[in-house]
C-alpha cells in the first residue's frame, strides 16, 4: 500500500478524526504500473516525498497489530469499506508483518473474522456506481480530493453514516 486512512466516528455518528498515514514507497524499485502511479500523482500523491519521507509499512503494521482497532478483546470497532476487499487484504498483510495472504476466500474470511470482527461493506447497500457518484445522489459532499485516502475514508464514513444509519451529526459543508 501507499497510503492507509483510517476515519472514525463514535457510535453516534460523531465524527472524531480522520488519520492518513503516507507510507514509503519508492517508484525506482517497488512494482507498480506507470498508469497507477499516473493516476496517483493526478489525485496529488508526491512519490518522491513517499521515497523520502514515507512510514515503514513493517512498523507501522506493528503498532497497529497492537491497537484496540483490531482483535476480539474490549469494544471492537464496525470497519466499512466500499469495495474493499483489496484495502482489508492490504490491511491484513501490514499488521501480520507481511505474511503471505490466505490463498481461498473461505480462509481469508477467517482471516478477517480474527482481525476485524464487525465489518460493513458499503457497496452491498450501494451496488451501482463510484464512491464519487453515489456520494453525489446522497447528497454527501467529499472533502479532500478524489482517490487520497484520507478524503476516501472520510467520504466513505459520511455516505455510510447518511445512508445506512441515516445519522448525519457534523456539518457538510465548509
Amino acid at each position: 500500500p501507499i497510503q492507509l486512512a483510517v476515519a472514525v466516528a463514535s457510535s453516534n455518528g460523531t465524527l472524531r478524526g480522520v488519520w492518513s498515514f503516507n507510507l514509503y514507497f519508492d517508484i525506482s524499485v517497488d512494482r507498480h504500473t506507470e498508469s497507477s502511479v499516473a493516476f496517483l500523482k493526478d489525485a496529488g500523491l508526491d512519490f518522491e516525498r513517499h521515497a523520502s519521507e514515507g512510514i515503514n509499512a513493517t512498523e507501522l503494521g506493528r503498532r497497529l497489530a497492537c491497537s484496540t482497532l483490531f482483535g476480539q478483546a474490549g469494544c471492537v470497532p464496525l470497519w466499512v469499506t466500499f469495495s474493499g476487499a483489496y484495502d482489508l487484504g492490504f490491511l491484513l498483510k501490514l499488521v501480520t508483518a507481511g505474511r503471505v495472504l490466505p490463498h481461498s476466500a473461505d480462509a481469508f474470511g477467517e482471516a478477517l473474522l480474527a482481525l476485524c470482527p464487525r465489518r460493513h461493506e458499503l457497496r452491498d447497500q450501494l451496488p451501482k456506481g463510484s464512491l464519487d457518484s453515489l456520494a453525489r445522489l446522497h447528497e454527501v459532499e467529499r472533502h479532500g480530493t478524489a482517490h487520497t485516502a484520507g478524503s476516501d475514508a472520510l467520504l466513505t464514513l459520511e455516505l455510510y453514516l447518511h445512508v445506512v444509519r441515516g445519522l448525519w451529526s457534523w456539518p457538510t459543508g465548509g
